[in-house]
């Protein structure tokens, strides 16, 4: 049982991006997450995919990516900061948290996570996939990227601003574990440390399908 519980970590995590959001709407992606992010491209043009939902999208550069390449994009973030960046470059957008995502059932083609599920204990996690699966449409991908690789969870300092944030990195097979039960398993792609440029954690591209 974690000791975190995540309607409690989500005002220092509100917080920090709110602090954090001018610095990374500078920001560029890193060369293996653009990589990531084409080839979940390719699968969603070749399935003929249109609409996507990115959660916690930050400053909204792969829903940027998404909409100039032809999709039907919807951003959430919990910084209203982040959310006013992603309106700023054109992207629709909304302030909402995980456990407040309230869209219609069977909305969305494709639902898009990128480091930012590393949020939330995986005690809270089950809720929320539930939730995302009900919003995709039967057959529809659902993108989660993380780091992991170990079986971690942690408040952490030291980043580019002052604060903790909260993590919980999973390793392979605990990912699965908590996933499987509401999808189905396309790609499980890991990049090893020097390809996501991190010394003690592994980046898990993931894709997985809504089955009915």
């Amino acid at each position: 049982m974690s000791d975190f519980h995540y309607d409690e970590l989500l005002p220092q995590l509100r917080d920090y991006y709110d602090r954090d959001a001018q610095r990374r709407a500078e920001m560029t992606h890193s060369a293996w997450k653009v990589v990531a992010r084409a080839a979940l491209l390719t699968r969603i043009q070749a399935e003929g995919k249109c609409t996507l939902l990115e959660i916690g999208a930050g400053p909204g550069r792969d829903a940027l990516f998404f909409h100039e390449n032809g999709l039907d994009v919807l951003c959430t973030d919990l910084s209203p900061a982040m959310v006013a960046v992603c309106q700023a470059n054109g992207l629709t957008a909304h302030v909402k948290d995980f456990a407040s995502l309230d869209f219609a059932d069977s909305s969305f083609d494709v639902i898009y996570a990128m480091n930012c599920l590393l949020h939330v204990p995986n005690e809270a996690l089950p809720a929320i996939l539930a939730n995302i699966r009900r919003m995709l449409v039967p057959g529809g991908l659902f993108y989660f990227g993380t780091y992991g690789g170990q079986n971690e969870e942690s408040l952490f300092s030291g980043g580019p601003i002052p604060g903790s944030r909260y993590f919980v990195f999973r390793t392979d097979e605990q990912l699965k574990a908590l996933v499987s039960p509401y999808f189905d398993l396309v790609d499980f792609t890991v990049m090893q440390e020097d390809q996501a440029q991190n010394h003690h954690v592994r980046f898990q591209s993931t894709v997985w399908r809504r089955a009915d």
